[in-house]
């Protein structure tokens, strides 16, 4: 199996990889919201977190050459799961239809003292879109929409 790493901070004295991808597969290690040049909490403010999680998350795929759409599920940690609906405001401004499938998990806590942690889960499915171009249909029934 042909693995690539993804990290960002080698000075990071972790047993774990920022992302991997194999094959067209792209696993993401769950964000927190800390700023990937200085390694710090950005915000004690629940939403502005939640965004730091997707701007990170946003950041390892642009090392990929893929956009947030690309993005097929999240799991989501909180420390508070009355801030749903805040997740579900952010989650907005960042995915967009067709929404990727998402779980949210409640935890008592989480490192750096964070309220919020996010993974995802994506798939590079750009050669598959070429092939599919101008085509409806990509042989045994799959359906192809190209946006």
């Amino acid at each position: 199996m042909i693995q690539k790493p993804i990290n960002f901070k080698k000075d990071l004295n972790r047993h774990f990889s920022q992302a991997l991808t194999v094959g067209d597969f792209i696993f993401l290690s769950a964000q927190l919201p800390v700023d990937i040049a200085s390694g710090t909490l950005v915000s004690d403010d629940f939403m502005e977190q939640t965004r730091q999680c997707f701007r990170n998350i946003k950041t390892i795929l642009k090392q990929c050459g893929l956009p947030l759409n690309y993005v097929l599920q999240t799991t989501a940690y909180i420390t508070d799961i009355d801030r749903l609906d805040d997740l579900d405001k952010v989650y907005a401004e960042f995915l967009h239809d067709p929404l990727p499938t998402r779980t949210v998990v409640g935890v008592s806590s989480l490192p750096y003292h964070a309220q919020v942690q996010i993974e995802a889960y994506c798939i590079d499915s750009r050669a598959l879109e070429v092939l599919c171009a101008g085509d409806e249909s990509c042989g045994d029934g799959i359906i192809c929409e190209i946006k």
